[in-house]
């Protein structure tokens, strides 16, 4: 949800009101962060594979570090499904997100990367990514679902449970009297 993951992405400030300048900026920024996931989700589902912005390596020298610690800061806002999915036996390509954060290994790699391994690394990084992609997709579709149903009942209106009692029907306390006179009354209670 949203709620979730925008105070990672726009730090502390954005839960202290402090993150915009403006109404006008937050709806910018806000568009502009939907759009950009609506196209990773795009490119998930017609491409299957979605290339991510990777920044230089840092001084250790690893393409991708950066991206694979920010993956793993998002993947945990999703709670235990992720735990779950790397310990499959046949999704071992998804190891290649916490080993290249340096979660599995902070001393990985031993020994400086080539030029075609760190190529090599990226594409399994990407490939990792689009795994936990179609991993994830009956979870999402599940949660869609639940979502609709819950956006379906706030919008139906509010109905009685019981028929409408008129002024003249009957008290329903069983007094004999009508409504009007008995529980219905001016100032009255249903605890008359």
């Amino acid at each position: 949800m949203p709620s979730d993951y925008l105070p990672v992405i726009l730090g502390e400030q954005s839960s202290e009101g402090g993150a915009f300048r403006d109404l006008t900026d937050a709806q910018d920024t806000m568009s502009l962060l939907m759009r950009y996931w609506n196209a990773i989700a795009h490119d998930f589902e017609h491409e299957t594979v979605h290339f991510g912005y990777l920044e230089e390596p840092a001084d250790d020298g690893i393409p991708g570090r950066e991206w694979a610690r920010g993956y793993l800061r998002g993947m945990r806002l999703s709670g235990e499904g992720w735990k779950q999915m790397i310990q499959h036996e046949n999704e071992g390509l998804l190891l290649t997100i916490p080993i290249v954060a340096g979660e599995v290994d902070p001393a990985w790699p031993k020994e400086p990367l080539t030029e075609e391994k760190a190529e090599e690394l990226q594409q399994h990084l990407f490939a990792a990514a689009a795994r936990a992609y179609q991993y994830f997709k009956p979870d999402r579709a599940a949660y869609a679902q639940i979502a609709t149903r819950t956006q379906q009942q706030r919008s139906q209106p509010h109905g009685r449970r019981d028929p409408k009692i008129g002024r003249n029907d009957a008290c329903p306390c069983g007094s004999g009297s009508k409504f009007k006179k008995c529980c219905g009354g001016p100032g009255l209670g249903a605890d008359h």
